[in-house]
């Protein structure tokens, strides 16, 4: 049997994540810590393709060391990795002064998607719980705004564009926001 070879339109071969996105997390710096290379390396170019300055780490260790050195705005870590996982790791954070990185917003980004994993993330320390695989527009949103930023949708509702999404569903709003990374 023959196939027919097709090119792929550069957004194809790409994968699944906006390669094009706008400058949302300019200036900010980000911590990502996975055990797994492919996961961790997924995230860290989410975050770098709107412009976050972004460290990796594969383990939590190597997280406490990068944390003291790169002075992040916010931590993304894996729950299940091997040694300290990341419970441990955020419970070790949290025992830091704050001027060291213990008030760090964190987010837990995890294979772990049962509500129990959820409510255990954040008992841990972690203010928001993300479960894998990951949607790139929830985990730009998430970030944008833990630290800060607003998304594409403004409080009042109103999209950059002036579009109005007031009476928009979330799936909606989510879809605005990616549609406003994705030009």
């Amino acid at each position: 049997m023959i196939l027919p070879l097709v090119a792929l339109r550069p957004a194809e071969a790409e994968g699944p994540f906006p390669s094009k996105s706008v400058d949302l997390l300019e200036g900010v710096k980000a911590l990502v810590v996975d055990d797994d290379e492919d996961a961790r390396g997924l995230v860290c170019r989410i975050l770098e393709n709107s412009h976050a300055a972004v460290v990796s780490a594969a383990s939590a260790s190597e997280a406490l060391v990068e944390l003291s050195r790169f002075r992040p705005d916010v931590l993304l870590s894996d729950i299940g990795m091997p040694e300290l996982d990341g419970y441990q790791l955020i419970r070790e954070v949290r025992t830091l002064d704050p001027a060291q990185g213990g008030a760090i917003p964190a987010v837990a980004v995890t294979a772990f998607a049962r509500p129990e994993d959820r409510l255990r993330a954040l008992r841990a320390g972690y203010q928001v719980h993300l479960a894998k695989p990951i949607d790139p527009s929830k985990l730009l949103e998430v970030v944008a705004n833990l630290v800060g930023r607003r998304p594409a949708i403004e409080a009042s509702g109103q999209h950059p564009s002036g579009a109005d999404h007031g009476n928009m569903s979330e799936e909606g709003r989510r879809a605005a926001v990616l549609t406003k990374l994705v030009p």
